[in-house]
Parts: structure tokens; C-alpha cells; sequence
């Protein structure tokens, strides 16, 4: 039979979010402690600023088939409901990271390498545009209330194409202690 071997390689700078990742820790999962030029420690920067980090990510022990690169930016200057400044947001601009990291990835190592980038559905058209450029994909919208007690709308652009996501929402009352009630309850919408 055929053995897999999975990697996860986590880039967090939240340092309670950081807290809550440690544990998951092991074999396979790690943690980044490398920190980018300005010295935030679990920056995904760290990989677009210095190669070499990348480098010894891709030669651990097998050589990789398949590297598939996740993530999303902060969605604060995407959002037209938020500041809505767009790539002025420095922020925003890290959503640039996954099409770069993918083209380091291919000129280190020869492998078919996979990529899904999230953000915000509240976003201005010409952001949206200038994302699915760089994907080379449009977007799919996925709502969390297909999968969980809350509605969530976003963005994913994957080189995977638009996938079905089958339906299993949760019922609110199954999960929240008695007397609890959803917060779209309290402000008179739906999830």
C-alpha cells in the first residue's frame, strides 16, 4: 500500500491564537517560530522575505509530491462594510503571499502544488477582479451556516475549482446551554 506522509506548517501571529495552536504540535503539525524583517514572530512574511526558510521546509526528510498553501488575509480593508481602503490597507496586501509562496515553492522543488486563498465577500469588485487574476481562478462562495450555527459568507479562490460543499448545518439549540439563545435572534435576523 501506499504511504502518505502529511505536513502542516501553521503561520500565526495572534499570540493567544499561537497559545491555542501549540497543542496541536506534533509529527506532523509545526508551529512557525521564524520571524519576518520586523520581528513578529509566526509571520507568513518569513517565507516571502528569506527563501531559505522555505528551503528547509521542503527538504525534510521525503521529497514532497504535493504542497498545497492555505490561508487568507486580514479582511478589514477589503471589506466594504469595514474601512474599505483595499490594497492601500497594508494588511490587505498580504493576500499576495499565496501566489508568491507558490512560485518560490516551484522554482525550489518540482512538485504539483495546490493553493486556497479566503477572504472577504464584502469586497469592491475590482479587488475581487485583481485577486482572481493572480489566483488564476474566480471565486466560489461558501457560507459557514453550511457547515455551522452562524452565517459566515466568504471568498475562496482554489486551484482546485469550485468544489460542493454538502450541507450540515447545526441546529443552535443543539449546542448552546440552556436559556442561551443565537445572537440573530436578539437583533431580528436570520443566520
Amino acid at each position: 500500500s501506499v504511504q502518505r506522509k502529511v505536513a502542516f506548517v501553521q503561520f500565526e501571529t495572534d499570540p493567544y491564537c499561537r497559545s491555542l495552536l501549540q497543542d496541536r504540535q506534533g509529527l506532523r503539525t509545526v508551529l512557525s517560530d521564524k520571524p519576518d524583517a520586523h520581528g513578529l514572530v509566526g509571520s507568513v512574511l518569513a517565507l516571502v522575505e528569506d527563501d531559505s526558510y522555505l528551503r528547509q521546509i521542503l527538504s525534510w526528510p521525503g521529497r514532497p509530491r504535493h504542497v498545497h498553501i492555505v490561508g487568507g488575509s486580514p479582511c478589514q480593508g477589503l471589506s466594504s462594510v469595514g474601512m474599505g481602503r483595499g490594497f492601500d490597507d497594508p494588511k490587505s496586501a498580504l493576500v499576495w503571499v499565496v501566489p508568491v509562496i507558490r512560485d518560490i515553492v516551484v522554482s525550489i522543488v518540482p512538485v504539483s502544488v495546490g493553493h486556497l486563498l479566503e477572504n472577504v465577500k464584502s469586497m469592491d469588485d475590482a479587488d475581487r477582479d485583481a485577486i482572481s487574476r493572480i489566483m488564476g481562478s474566480s471565486p466560489q462562495v461558501v457560507d459557514a451556516a453550511e457547515v455551522a450555527a452562524c452565517s459566515r459568507p466568504r471568498l475562496f479562490w482554489s486551484s482546485m475549482g469550485h468544489v460542493s460543499v454538502e450541507s450540515d448545518p447545526v441546529d443552535a439549540d443543539a449546542v448552546l446551554e440552556p436559556g442561551w439563545r443565537p445572537v440573530w435572534e436578539l437583533v431580528g435576523g436570520s443566520q
